[in-house]
């Protein structure tokens, strides 16, 4: 199976309309900010243990880093940097 990979002005024409610029900067921050709040106040409420706690912690921890990091990251990075110079 190909993957078609979009070109570096199609993913930005893409990023740039206006339902994905609400989907990244309204709905999947949002979620993050949400889930942080929850996952601060949670602490010693959640589970039975010390050790699951942590665990379930430090689980959250990672969902909410790994939806920032989508919200922010940019594929063409490296691309871009050899346009410029």
């Amino acid at each position: 199976m190909t993957i078609n990979s979009p070109s570096i002005t199609e993913f930005d024409g893409w990023r740039a309309s206006p339902t994905s610029q609400w989907f990244f900067e309204v709905f999947l921050q949002g979620y993050a900010d949400a889930m942080a709040g929850e996952n601060g106040r949670g602490v010693g409420r959640i589970e039975e243990t010390a050790d699951r706690e942590l665990l379930t912690f430090v689980r959250n921890a990672g969902v909410i880093s790994g939806v920032e990091i989508a919200i922010n990251i940019d594929p063409f990075e490296d691309e871009r940097e050899e346009i410029d110079e």
